[in-house]
């Protein structure tokens, strides 16, 4: 029984995360920038992405705290994880290319 229901949540989180790595718009993004021949753009949009990411969960930290729905948490967690996958992105892009430069040598 502990088995069946441990192969439901599995399948329900895979189905979850194969939805949310094939259409939210940062996943998108960042598996376009992880492109060898785009990963020189990596370090700017992760300059420009971090921060916006974590205004806007500051912002809706804030909009909670001042009488939103608690929902709200949700989206500013959203943003927080986001902004993590773009910081590390700019973080691991140059060591990515310098990987990618010393192959074809």
């Amino acid at each position: 029984m502990l088995t069946i229901l441990f192969l439901l949540i599995w399948r329900t989180v895979a189905t979850i995360h194969g939805y949310v790595k094939a259409y939210a718009p940062s996943n998108i993004a960042i598996a376009y920038l992880s492109s060898p021949r785009r990963l020189k753009w990596a370090i700017p949009v992760g300059f420009v992405a971090v921060p916006a990411y974590l205004w806007a969960a500051k912002l809706t930290t804030m909009l909670a705290e001042e009488g939103a729905s608690q929902w709200t948490l949700v989206l500013a967690l959203v943003c927080f994880v986001d902004a993590c996958k773009f910081g590390a992105l700019a973080i691991f892009a140059p060591i990515r290319g310098l990987r990618t430069v010393l192959a074809r040598a």
